[in-house]
């Protein structure tokens, strides 16, 4: 069960550490929300991986979903509204409290 907190802690800085990291791709739509879909992928498999996690995926399923073509057409949707970035640091937040809770 270490393994497994150790592992979901990562994701959940390394998700936010790279939250920044892409900011370069910032003025380019196309590529900012193939990363932002394949992130919300990555974080979707990690809640799913956790028990604790299970709740955040029934109350707000659209986040957590594993379909990748909805998290990328929801990104170019809202593109430079600031809404992506948001919706990605509530995922990692969301994972680091359930990690916490294990």
């Amino acid at each position: 069960m270490l393994w497994k907190k150790l592992t979901i802690a990562a994701l959940g800085a390394g998700f936010g550490a790279s939250l920044y990291a892409n900011s370069a791709l910032a003025d380019d739509p196309i590529h900012y929300c193939h990363w932002y879909a394949h992130t919300a992928i990555e974080q979707a498999h990690a809640a799913r991986a956790v028990w604790p996690c299970h709740h955040f995926i029934d109350e707000t399923p659209n986040r957590w979903t594993l379909d990748w073509g909805a998290h990328y057409d929801w990104c170019l949707s809202v593109f430079g509204s600031g809404a992506n970035a948001s919706e990605h640091q509530i995922r990692a937040e969301n994972l680091n409290q359930c990690v916490n809770r294990m």
